[in-house]
């Protein structure tokens, strides 16, 4: 109710509501000054876990927020979200007319290649580095790839780098110790944006390894670190997730694995990091791509689009 309040305090020709969370305030505001409502949702509503994984309340609460999205998504001026899946998703259980495609693209800049990682870990400059950027949490099961690591050839390191969520470094640190692949697996804290994109140029291969089985949300989503990683030449390994399978094979940037076994995992990075003429050639489509088409700069005309639409249709 005091977002409400505030909302409702604030003068706006158009309401955007921020997710799932800033949608109901957001709606009530809109409604009483009778202005547009535009939602952007950065995941598929309300699947980003599956059901084993919520509680009695958390259940409850999302059959309530399910019947809320029913209700408000159909009567939003327009919907904003990240993937192609997604879109059709939304477009499919919530009969949405205007829905816009808004990829998680970074601002393109020129980041030069360097040894960051190498010299801050301590590590010698023939090493080749796998690199996972974002949170560290649960769902993500950064364990599949510490156990690949066990079977890394020798020369190769594991980076995972990001912020601690719910106490998941502290559980991959007593894995790591079981496992006897500390000196295959390094753990960093996150650092702040602006410096991001220059330690991830100093990996070597960028990581996206998730079980698309995991939630429906995860079978759809196009996460940021993947075009991150491309900003800055940085070829991808991932997963069979849809949309990610899409940008990987029509640019060229990477290679799928089938399995999640850790040592497929293994294999796959070990048979990759082998293939200097693969990555360089990744390298450089990753690079052009970027440059050309995956980067805000290109995207963004779409969001101006969708408001010069709605703009339009209320005057």
């Amino acid at each position: 109710m005091r977002s409400t309040f505030l909302l409702l305090r604030t003068p706006a020709d158009i309401y955007h509501a921020h997710d799932v969370s800033g949608l109901p305030a957001c709606y009530i505001a809109a409604c009483l000054r009778r202005k547009p409502l535009v939602f952007e949702s950065h995941e598929m509503p309300l699947f980003e876990r599956p059901l084993s994984e919520l509680n009695s309340s958390r259940r409850f609460l999302r059959t309530i927020l399910a019947l809320l999205l029913k209700r408000i998504v159909p009567r939003c001026a327009g919907v904003i979200t990240v993937s192609p899946p997604i879109v059709e998703e939304i477009r499919r259980r919530y009969h949405v007319s205007r829905i816009a495609l808004l990829r998680n693209l970074p601002e393109y800049r020129e980041v030069p290649r360097n040894n960051r990682l190498r010299e801050h870990l301590q590590l010698a400059a023939s090493t080749r580095i796998v690199l996972y950027q974002g949170n560290i949490q649960p769902n993500r099961e950064l364990d599949r790839l510490i156990h690949a690591a066990s079977h890394f050839e020798p020369g190769i390191v594991l980076v995972i780098m990001g912020k601690d969520m719910k106490g998941t470094v502290s559980q991959l640190h007593s894995l790591i110790e079981q496992q006897g692949v500390a000196g295959q697996v390094k753990i960093l804290p996150p650092v702040p944006y602006s410096e991001l994109l220059t330690w991830t140029a100093s990996a070597d291969l960028g990581v996206t390894i998730y079980s698309p089985d995991y939630s429906l949300n995860v079978s759809m989503f196009l996460p940021n670190k993947l075009f991150e990683y491309l900003l800055v030449g940085v070829p991808v390994l991932s997963s069979n997730i849809g949309p990610i399978v899409e940008v990987i094979q029509k640019y060229d940037v990477g290679q799928i694995i089938a399995s999640l076994a850790p040592e497929d995992i293994a294999a796959a990075i070990n048979l990759l990091l082998h293939d200097k003429e693969a990555l360089q050639r990744m390298r450089a489509h990753a690079l052009t791509a970027s440059r050309d088409e995956l980067c805000w700069e290109k995207e963004s005309p779409r969001l101006l689009q969708l408001y010069a639409e709605i703009a339009h249709k209320e005057c």
